[in-house]
């Protein structure tokens, strides 16, 4: 039999494994989800009761911002009583929350010192009305804020109110280092931002803001006053080879460069090889451009790790040699409705020894090359197949293609 002292030491064990759940195991991240999901603020309250760590997680502002904010229920009064409450807060997203107006965002600048990263999106064609003099406060009192996205404004039908509002962020904004303003207004509208006082800006987001003819002169100052540029987003700007000549000529720092869904010839392709040797992500989908080009640019950027050549329906062959001639570093390809491109072509990618994740989708490839590839390239994970009609099961099988 056991003795006395073992047996109560067992005991304390079991006690002790009754006493540990599995919600000891999971991480903060997971604990916050599964509270956001809880239907009432009254179950999360009850949350606060149980440990140190529950009331901690529960107390967290951003799940607080969340759950007012899924409720609809979010206005000036409450964001000014979440501020007063938070005021260490570093990251604050109030996306779609409409009816916040310069009040609230006032009472943001006025507790919240420390504040980073603020979000503002628009995600309706309600009119978030009344907010210049808040987000002015906010610029020029929350002196660590260097995040600011302000996504979806065109959805306002209200050009001269965005406008309004560029020229706010352009008068405050010294201290942006990142700013994102997809969607926003017509690219003409960007005349308010280069008033000289955005020259930190590192990283600039303008996706699917269109580019009116009468806009390339101002376009091209503005990119006078953002030399320290890491990353430019324009995709969907339909932007030409002379707004593209504005970028490459001034913005000679660029490390990431989106100009997708634009007009832009060889031209342009060859004034970023000269111009920008620092690229590393060059993003050029559904463009007129050639092998010509192509090589150009892989051949003066040899940091390239990222390619994007998606629906390029005039690359063929020729440029997949200069890829595997010059960009040794090259980790992702996105050659997908490239018709032209055939298995010759793709053989030659067996010299990427870095590659790792492939596009070939609705290409006219066979098995041989895309097999060859997945045993000469060590590195390479991942290759979407999708709407590849010649390739068969054996390449289907494989766990590394993807045909979704």
């Amino acid at each position: 039999g056991k003795m006395d002292g073992a047996s109560d030491c067992d005991d304390r064990n079991e006690d002790e494994e009754h006493d540990e759940s599995v919600f000891d195991w999971l991480p903060d991240e997971v604990l916050l989800l599964i509270f956001f999901f809880l239907p009432t603020r009254a179950d999360l309250c009850r949350c606060a009761f149980i440990c140190q760590r529950w009331k901690a997680l529960s107390d967290d502002p951003s799940l607080l911002l969340e759950y007012i904010t899924r409720t609809g229920c979010l206005d000036d009064d409450a964001l000014a009583a979440i501020a007063s409450k938070y005021k260490g807060m570093r990251s604050l997203n109030l996306a779609n929350c409409v009816t916040i107006t310069s009040t609230g965002l006032q009472a943001v600048a006025d507790n919240c010192p420390r504040l980073n990263s603020f979000d503002l999106s628009v995600n309706s064609a309600a009119s978030p009305t009344n907010r210049e003099q808040g987000i002015a406060a906010l610029l020029q009192q929350c002196r660590n804020l260097t995040h600011l996205t302000m996504d979806y404004y065109r959805h306002l039908h209200d050009d001269e109110y965005n406008t309004r509002l560029l020229k706010t962020i352009g008068q405050y904004g010294e201290n942006l280092t990142h700013l994102s303003i997809r969607e926003f207004a017509p690219l003409s509208a960007l005349g308010g931002l280069y008033a000289g006082n955005c020259a930190k800006l590192r990283h600039l987001y303008l996706d699917s803001m269109h580019a009116w003819y009468n806009s390339r002169d101002e376009l091209c100052d503005m990119m006078q006053f953002m030399p320290q540029l890491r990353t430019l987003s324009m995709d969907k700007c339909y932007i030409d080879d002379k707004i593209a000549a504005g970028i490459y000529n001034y913005c000679h720092n660029l490390v990431h460069l989106n100009i997708s869904s634009s007009t832009i010839t060889d031209k342009t392709m060859v004034g970023i090889s000269t111009s920008l040797p620092l690229l590393e992500v060059l993003r050029v989908r559904c463009t007129p451009i050639t092998d010509v080009g192509l090589q150009a640019v892989v051949t003066y950027c040899p940091n390239l790790t990222e390619l994007d050549l998606l629906d390029c329906m005039k690359i063929t062959d020729a440029g997949l040699y200069a890829i595997s001639q010059y960009s040794s570093a090259l980790r992702k390809l996105d050659i997908a409705f490239c018709k032209k491109i055939t298995d010759n072509g793709l053989f030659l990618l067996c010299l990427c020894q870095n590659l790792e994740e492939l596009n070939i989708s609705s290409t006219q490839v066979s098995d041989e090359p895309v097999l060859l590839l997945l045993e000469r390239c060590p590195a390479l994970y991942y290759i979407k197949c999708r709407g590849c009609s010649r390739l068969s099961f054996h390449v289907r099988d494989h766990p590394n293609c993807v045909f979704e």
